[in-house]
């Protein structure tokens, strides 16, 4: 399941597909299940929220630089474990799917929700591209918010601060 959502962002970076996009400058995003989020200057927003799927919301940057945004009940096997679970899964289907090796490069703890941890990975796929990827997760009471980010090796500087700043602008209603 967490290969098909990467595969939605990726798309939506590649393809410029999604629903109700804007640019522009500095904006927010609002979902109506609780909390806002501030949008990088110049990000094309698609706004997932009139389904009450996993997707909330892709926030992109020139087809190039993408986080996808997702909210969940917080299962109740605890955050710590919620983590490695999702961890688990997400290299698994990284590189079953694209092949290549995902090496964890760090782990922080983002200023964001009850609970938060971003980690973040160098990913060489078998067709030779490299990829900065992030993962992040914030807790907020009983609701978990996912956020996975990606963009080419070289761009990793931008991204990485791209990413963190949508991260730590969570602000639960």
């Amino acid at each position: 399941m967490m290969i098909v959502l990467l595969w939605i962002l990726i798309l939506a970076l590649l393809g410029g597909c999604g629903g109700d996009s804007s640019s522009g400058g500095e904006t927010g995003f609002t979902d109506p299940a609780g909390y806002s989020l501030e949008v990088p200057e110049g990000w094309m927003v698609s706004d997932e929220t009139a389904g009450d799927g996993l997707i909330r919301a892709d926030f992109s940057r020139d087809e190039e630089m993408g986080i996808q945004v997702r909210l969940s009940s917080m299962p109740a096997a605890g955050f710590s474990s919620t983590v490695r679970s999702a961890l688990d899964d997400y290299r698994r289907d990284m590189t079953g799917h694209w092949g290549g090796s995902l090496t964890e490069t760090e782990r922080i703890t983002p200023d964001a929700g009850d609970e938060a941890l971003t980690v973040r990975f160098r990913f060489s796929r078998d067709d030779g591209s490299e990829w900065y990827l992030q993962y992040s997760l914030v807790r907020k009471d009983d609701r978990l918010l996912m956020f996975q980010g990606g963009c080419s090796w070289p761009d990793r500087e931008e991204g990485m601060q791209a990413f963190d700043n949508v991260v730590e602008s969570v602000r639960f209603q």
